[in-house]
Parts: C-alpha cells; structure tokens; sequence
C-alpha cells in the first residue's frame, strides 16, 4: 500500500497541477499511465485523468517520475481533493480528450442525459439568477397555475430549468436541453443544487388546493377514514400542526408517499415533517440508562440498542436495505446509526426520530463512525482517522475512495457537522 502512496504527494501544490495543466500535451500520453480512466478532474475549466495530471505534476515539481504501479488511483485523489479540486466519475477517455483540448466538456446531445452537476457551483448560480433576473426572467411564487419547479436565489424566484440552463452555461459545460432534465436526472439536478444551499419548491397544478392545506384538512377531518385506510408499514409519520398520520395520508389526498431520503427532504422544505415511529422500547432503554443501579458497563451494552427498533426499519425501508457505503444487503449486519447520538439530543427529541439524522450502515463501519474513527463531509466523502493503521484499514475494508451512496440532503450535513466536531475532526481542514 505504502508504494502505491508516495509521501511525496504531500509535496504537490494547488501552482503544480495548474502548470501540469499549463503544459499537457493532449496528443500525447504522459509515460507510464493508462490513457483510460474513470475520474478526471477540472483544473482552470479543463478536464484532466486524475492520475496521469498527478503524475504530471510530480514530474514537474522535480519530486521524480511516477507510474501507474505506483501511484495509486486513490491516493492521487485523495490529494486532488485535498487542494480543493473538483473531480467527476464515469467520463470515457474520449471526452477527456476533447475537454482538454477545447476547454469544455464536449457537446451534450439530447440523447445523452447524464452531466457531472458538481462542475456547477453556487457562484455560479447566483450568477445565472442575476442574469435572468435582468432579462425579466423572475418568477411569481407561488404560481396562479401551472407545476413547475422553482428555485430561489436570494428574495426571488426562477424557473428550474432556466436556471439550470444559465448556470451549465456559465461553469462551461454543453448546452442543456430540456430531454436531459427530464427523470431521473432533474431530480439529481434539484439535489444538487439543495446541497448548494438553495431552496427549492413546486406548486401543486391549478384549482388543487396546496398541498399544506389540503393535508391539514385530510390530518383534522378524516381521521378515522385515515385510520382505517391508508397503510403506515413504513414506519414512518408525517407531523402538521401538532397532528400526526401515517404518511400513507399522502396517497389519500393524491401524493406520494417519500420512498427515498430526498423524498423526505423534499417534503420537509414544504413544510411537512417527516419523522419515524416512536419505539416504546428505545424509551425504556433510555430509562434504564438513566438508572442508578446499572454499571456503566451494563448501559453501553445496552445504549448499543437504541434506535435498532423502528428507526432502523425507517432507514431500511428509505434506503433500500443496503449499508449506504459498501451496498452490502445482508439485514442481520445492518445497524442503524444516529448521527447526532441520541443522548446528544435531549434538549431536541424530535432531532431522535428524524429519518434524516440516521445512516444505515454494516456493522463495522458503524462501529467506527460511533467512535469517531471515520466521518464524512459535507459532500459524502468518507474521511478516515490517522488513529487506524494501513494494516487496519485494509482489515477492515476502509480506503479513501469509499463515499455515501447519496450526497447528504442540507439537513443532513448540519448532522454530519455536528459528529465531526464532536469526535475532533477539525472542519478547516476538510475540503
């Protein structure tokens, strides 16, 4: 392992891969690197393979000549990401290729839907706002009619797509057309621009009451009809207005019920929270912990416990019953994590049943992430504490390439911020 990570990648700078970019000769190959790869990186607009730039870089910087035995594909990343590099998966070799030479990403036909979306960044969002907003292009919200998606940028509103449109132009990516943000990509367009921290929200079609109120009629005037049928298998609840119903309230009234963590997040910016069923049992383990005839001994053995009731089946339900990192599906090894502890939210009960505050992970990352061991930032990448070993990490299945299969909603980085400061990551160093 230590071969396939040079120390001498902690030489490199942010000036000796922009002059490895400066220099790249998009006719030829750098010498002993494969000219396929699966990630590349943007350096000044342009799209480079991750390990041949690094190698590159390494040459240049007079830190001596590397290959593709030994530099390995995450070590190379780990350090692109720790100058601040923006990188992207899936790109063939052939679009690598033209990026570099023309300074973007190569035109992207209506047939070909996917686009790395992590090339948009908030300025340049906000930059699309201000443009549209001086060609007219600002929207009344909410809308008298229509169901359009609209996003906000500062005090106004703007049409989904419109903005989505100027901001690809701005960051130097292909025209977008309107077959590209059709499902499921505009619903990966609307969570990354959630991560970027804008608000997002839809108008129910025309002479349909909104969707609030029509769930607080629903929650307030037919409860026992609700009761009887609508199904609440998913061990979920939906809160309005101190009323509580199952979520499957929402195909009463011609919803659909979340299936999915951005599903909740979704419903959340609309008002209405999602939360999971109270488990009677987490609240006699709580008891129990609060006890005074209990060994500490006795109560970390039984804490493990919390939240393994109806909140794991919430989280095995919202995402798919696999770990969130590894894919893995087998239910017996999938634990439950809180990410902001439950003992840490006893000033903020809700925060204990909050789909959104929990990670479905195996069991020993679980154990790891409780431990502070490992985290995640704010983008879902896995960080990992210098306290395990190589020989550790390689035993336990951890390396820096691992990631959480969704980037986190914006609710859920405020959790994962509060689990990095709690177990000493220090956030000035995270890129």
């Amino acid at each position: 392992m230590a071969a396939r990570t040079p120390l001498t990648l902690q030489k490199l700078t942010t000036d000796h891969l922009i002059a490895a970019a400066r220099v790249w000769d998009t006719e030829k190959s750098v010498p002993g690197f494969a000219s396929r790869t699966n990630w590349i990186v943007e350096v000044d607009g342009r799209l480079f393979p991750t390990k041949a730039l690094v190698g590159l870089a390494h040459s240049l910087a007079g830190l001596g000549d590397l290959t593709g035995q030994t530099l390995g594909g995450a070590a190379a990343r780990k350090r692109l990401r720790e100058l601040g590099f923006t990188m992207h998966k899936g790109t063939t070799a052939a679009e690598v290729t033209a990026a570099s030479s023309h300074n973007f990403l190569p035109n992207l036909s209506p047939g070909k839907r996917s686009l790395p979306k992590s090339a948009i960044q908030k300025r340049h969002v906000e930059a699309a706002a201000v443009e549209l907003a001086a060609e007219g292009s600002i929207e009344i919200h909410p809308q008298p009619h229509g169901s359009r998606w609209q996003v906000r940028v500062g005090k106004n509103w703007f049409s989904f797509r419109k903005l989505v449109k100027r901001s690809a132009l701005l960051a130097g990516l292909p025209e977008i057309f309107n077959t590209n943000l059709t499902q499921p990509e505009d619903r990966k367009w609307r969570d990354h621009l959630r991560t970027l921290g804008f608000h997002i929200n839809r108008e129910e079609p025309g002479r349909r009451a909104p969707l609030l109120d029509r769930l607080h009629d629903a929650l307030h005037t037919e409860r026992p009809q609700l009761d009887q049928n609508v199904s609440g298998d998913n061990f979920l609840r939906i809160e309005l207005d101190k009323r509580i119903g199952p979520t499957g309230v929402l195909e009463h009234i011609g919803e659909r019920p979340p299936t999915n963590l951005s599903d909740v997040a979704e419903l959340e910016e609309k008002g209405v929270m999602i939360r999971t069923l109270p488990d009677p049992v987490d609240q006699q383990i709580e008891d129990w912990l609060t006890s005074d005839h209990l060994s500490t001994e006795v109560k970390r053995e039984i804490s493990v416990r919390l939240g393994q009731g109806n909140f794991r089946s919430a989280l095995m339900t919202l995402h798919g019953r696999r770990c969130m990192v590894t894919g893995i599906g087998t239910d017996k090894v999938l634990r439950a994590s809180h990410i902001k502890r439950w003992t840490d939210c006893e000033t903020t009960p809700h925060e204990r049943l909050d789909p959104q505050n929990g990670l479905l992970l195996c069991a020993n990352l679980d154990a790891l992430f409780e431990h502070g061991l490992i985290a995640f930032s704010d983008d879902g990448h896995i960080l990992i504490s210098e306290k395990l070993s190589e020989t550790a990490r390689c035993e336990l299945g951890v390396h820096d390439a691992l990631t959480l299969s969704k980037r986190p909603t914006p609710k859920q980085r405020d959790y994962l911020a509060h689990h990095r400061k709690r177990t000493g990551w220090d956030d000035s160093c995270i890129l």
